[in-house]
């Protein structure tokens, strides 16, 4: 939130998060005076470097201030549970046998990398590139 100049001006940011439309229904879901809110935010902006202070709510605040109802460690864990067997699906399949040992794949024989050369067409090419600029 610079002006194109690189300058940091607090009064043109606080006036650019206060134009903001969301900017009031952030500090009403948060309880916050939008003023206290709108120099909360301004203070981040004008001092990147520094981190936010962490703030640790019982399930009951939550719930009452935010409107947030937390999920339970049973929940928790069989989230994570589905997401780590999508994240490592690829890993197994059906065809997999885990006693099997790997196969021995052969590789077929190397192609030959001799060209044989034409040399009537090689010829033709010449003729045809002197003919188009080609200088060969």
């Amino acid at each position: 939130m610079t002006d194109d100049k690189g300058t940091k001006d607090p009064l043109e940011i606080k006036k650019k998060i206060l134009a903001d439309p969301n900017t009031a229904k952030i500090a009403a879901t948060l309880g916050q005076d939008l003023q206290e809110y709108v120099e909360g935010v301004l203070h981040f902006v004008m001092n990147p470097d520094e981190k936010p202070e962490l703030v640790v709510v019982t399930d009951e605040v939550a719930k009452e201030r935010f409107g947030l109802t937390l999920p339970k460690e049973a929940e928790i864990l069989a989230k994570f549970n589905a997401e780590y067997e999508m994240a490592t699906i690829a890993d197994k399949t059906d065809f997999t046998d885990p006693k099997a040992k790997p196969l021995a794949i052969s590789t077929p024989e190397k192609p030959s990398t001799e060209q044989k050369v034409d040399s009537k067409l090689q010829e033709e090419l010449k003729k045809s590139m002197r003919g188009k600029g080609g200088g060969v």
